[in-house]
Formats: C-alpha cells, structure tokens, sequence
C-alpha cells in the first residue's frame, strides 16, 4: 500500500517569514544612519530586550579588559578631549613576615613610578596595590583609538609591571638608588656600533 503523503513529508517552510526582526533591523539602520560618521565608542548601546539604542548623553565609556591575569578598569569621558583613566589591580600589600624585603621593594617602586608621565602605582588606605594611568585619546574615540592609547599606557608602564609582579611573586630585593628601570625606556636611543651621522668608522 502506498504511503500517505501527507503523513510522510514535512511541512514546507514558510519562505516569507523573516529571520531577523524587521522592526529592530529597521530601527538599527536609521539610527547607525542618524549617527555622525565615523560612530564613536559609547554612543549607541544595546538595550536590555536586545536592540539597538542611542546611548544618552553625557555618559562615561566604560570596560574592563585583562593584561597579564592583572584586572584594568577603564572610563573616557563623554565629551572631546576628555581623558582616559584605567587603573589595575595588584593586589593587597603584603605583610612583612610574608615577604621580609617585600614591602619596602614595593614602596621603592611606587615612589619610581611618579616619575612617569602617565603612569603610576599608589596604594590605597585598605594596603591594595594599583596601577593609575591616563591620556587624552585621539579623537574621534573610535576602536582604533581606544586600542592605540591602551597600547600606548601598557608599553610605558611594562618595566614597572614586570618589577612589581617580579617583586611580588617573592623576588623581591631591594632596588638600588639608580631606579630608572621602572621609568618609562626612551624613545630613541643610538645604537652602540652605529657611528654618528657624517662620520665614518675607522679602518
């Protein structure tokens, strides 16, 4: 006996519903089409329900992102020119019996790092160690931006991070008078065997 057709075969598939809502696709659209060229980090959002808003104005850009299992925070202002503040995580200040040089290694560090332009470790009044740093972030603050002034903070801080997670996995020691590691390297150094420019090396 043959099959009933119509027990055997699936129904067909609606071809004209769509796959994304049409309403919060349009709305996505004429809002990315309202906003100024190139879209700037913060300006619009996603709501609660998933769709695509214009974030309010006069609020702060605010994340979080991860560097050498150390947690950064970061906020940019709303408005051009504002600066942008990203402080990490270290941890608490350790006691003396737990590193016996500890403690005094890691103020020496605290008190090199002012010397920085832009960044610098504090401690704060509960004993937690963090790193503060701030720039002004080209404009307009676009993901390239952003990514290029983090870039830019995380290189001149990098001496004084290595020392202090060197320092506080338990090799500390105390720094000599000469603290310059921790500052920031200069930007441009001659290199030892290049001879300066209009003269040559000897024979």
């Amino acid at each position: 006996m043959a099959a009933d057709a119509s027990e055997t075969s699936s129904p067909p598939a609606d071809a004209a519903s769509p796959t994304v809502d049409q309403e919060v696709l349009d709305e996505t659209v004429r809002i990315a089409s309202e906003t100024k060229l190139p879209i700037e980090l913060g300006s619009i959002e996603i709501t609660e329900d998933g769709r695509v808003a214009a974030a309010p104005a006069g609020r702060p850009l605010t994340f979080s992102f991860l560097y050498r299992d150390l947690t950064f925070a970061g906020e940019v202002g709303p408005e051009a020119g504002d600066r942008m503040r990203l402080v990490g995580e270290f941890g608490k200040l350790p006691y003396t019996a737990e590193l016996p040089k500890g403690r005094h290694a890691i103020r020496q560090l605290v008190a090199a790092s002012r010397r920085n332009k832009h960044t610098h470790f504090f401690i704060t009044p509960t004993q937690d160690i963090r790193l503060a740093m701030e720039i002004v972030p080209a404009q307009p603050k676009t993901p390239v931006s952003i990514v290029a002034a983090v870039t830019a903070l995380l290189l001149e801080a990098l001496p004084a991070v290595e020392l202090m997670l060197h320092t506080l996995s338990g090799g500390a020691r105390s720094l000599p008078e000469d603290t310059s590691a921790v500052r920031s390297p200069p930007k441009h150094r001659r290199t030892a065997d290049r001879p300066p420019k209009g003269k040559s090396q000897a024979a």
